[in-house]
């Protein structure tokens, strides 16, 4: 079992991947609050050299960014890191997005902008995985 000192479960993990610095801001406030490690990127590509160096117990990322897409992220996520869980966040969610998504190993489709409870959800969702 992966736990710190004193019993206590090691902090979530968490990796967010979105090109608008006021998400990636409102995304710090709420995982500072919520007792995290984090890492924010703006690209696919940056997050994706991020999974591949350091282990997070989950991904929050955008659809739509420069470059790699969520959806393309997510496959080399699949591919390199099966175990992390993938929340992808879209401004326009729909039902055939979302089954794409989760044929892409999507753990959760998050409509834009993520609630906070959505975010405590999804974290505590990947510790209780991990930690199993």
């Amino acid at each position: 079992s992966r736990r710190g000192t004193a019993g206590t479960p090691r902090t979530a993990s968490v990796l967010v991947v979105d090109d608008e610095p006021g998400v990636r801001e409102a995304f710090a406030r709420d995982l500072a609050d919520l007792g995290c490690r984090f890492v924010l990127t703006e690209t696919a590509e940056d997050a994706l050299a991020q999974a591949i160096s350091d282990e997070f117990d989950i991904v929050f990322t955008d659809l739509m960014l420069p470059g790699m897409n969520g959806l393309q992220l997510m496959r080399e996520l699949a591919a390199r890191r099966p175990r992390m869980l993938v929340v992808l966040m879209t401004a326009f969610p729909s039902e055939e997005l979302s089954s794409r998504a989760r044929a892409h190993g999507a753990f959760l489709v998050l409509a834009k902008p993520c609630g906070r409870r959505h975010i405590d959800a999804a974290v505590a969702t990947a510790v209780s995985r991990r930690d199993a």
